[in-house]
């Protein structure tokens, strides 16, 4: 309970059918930076080729400022929990 991890990766479906492409604009321009992204690569690759990409691809990109967010706190679970 409480815990990110126990949530939809894209939300609920109640929420996702009330948006409006206002709401999502709105998304998209608060957290989509690249001070807000994760380039992740995998595979048998030349770091510098990936680093020369990853500039020509993605260097035009500004960092924005990103609103400040609070860490909810995980609640406990009611109710007895065993292991074996």
């Amino acid at each position: 309970p409480g815990n990110p991890a126990g949530q939809p990766v894209i939300g609920w479906p109640a929420d996702l059918a009330a948006l409006t492409l206002a709401d999502l604009r709105d998304w998209y321009d608060t957290w989509y930076s690249p001070n807000n992204a994760i380039l992740v690569v995998v595979g048998d690759v030349a770091a510098e080729e990936v680093f020369r990409q990853a500039e020509r691809q993605f260097g035009g990109l500004r960092a924005r400022r990103l609103p400040n967010v609070a860490i909810p706190r995980t609640a406990v679970a009611p109710g007895l929990r065993e292991m074996t």
